[in-house]
């Protein structure tokens, strides 16, 4: 995906709403926003050593589709009024997408992600991306800039397999997949 932003919603749970949570996205919230026009995808991912802690990346026309009346509209039901209050954490952050690199195993789906958080120089960031495209089990590696942030870069890299290098003094998030979907 070159054109078009990402989204991602990070989600911590109280105890006891895993099972129910995690049913919810499958069986309800994910479905109903694939529906809407603009949204392309999206993977779900379990964070690695945080317990109850969930993050979706969205692919989307723009970042207006999170923000258009009928994403409301759709969302808003009583099984996730159920699941707010059990919500600990969430955070939502937009980006625009800087560039996307294909790695090696771009027609496999993720099984991890690794979110790195850069606040290097361009070429710094540029350098990196272009040597975590090259690790093997590489599916892609999205340069990001997140919406509101002054400055600094976001590297999302998605992967098959755990790479042998990352990007040094970077403070790096590991999600694993649970699982991904495309609209038709």
């Amino acid at each position: 995906m070159s054109d078009g932003a990402i989204y991602t919603v990070e989600s911590g749970l109280a105890p006891g709403w895993e099972a129910e949570f995690l049913r919810w996205q499958a069986e309800e919230h994910v479905p109903l926003l694939l529906g809407l026009p603009g949204y392309r995808a999206v993977t779900r991912f379990r964070a690695e050593g945080i317990p109850r802690r969930f993050l979706n990346l969205w692919e989307v026309d723009s970042v207006a589709r999170f923000h258009d009346p009928s994403h409301d509209a759709t969302v808003n039901t009583p099984w996730k009024a159920r699941i707010l209050p059990a919500r600990e954490v969430l955070v939502v952050r937009f980006y625009r997408i800087l560039g996307s690199l294909p790695g090696a195993e771009a027609a496999r789906p993720p099984s991890l992600l690794l979110r790195h958080h850069w606040s290097g120089a361009d070429g710094e960031v540029s350098a990196a991306a272009a040597r975590l495209v090259a690790q093997p089990g590489t599916c892609r590696v999205l340069l990001l800039a997140e919406e509101g942030a002054a400055e600094g870069a976001t590297l999302l890299h998605l992967a098959c397999a755990a790479p042998s290098w990352l990007p040094p003094a970077v403070a790096t998030d590991r999600f694993t997949a649970l699982h991904a979907e495309e609209t038709a």
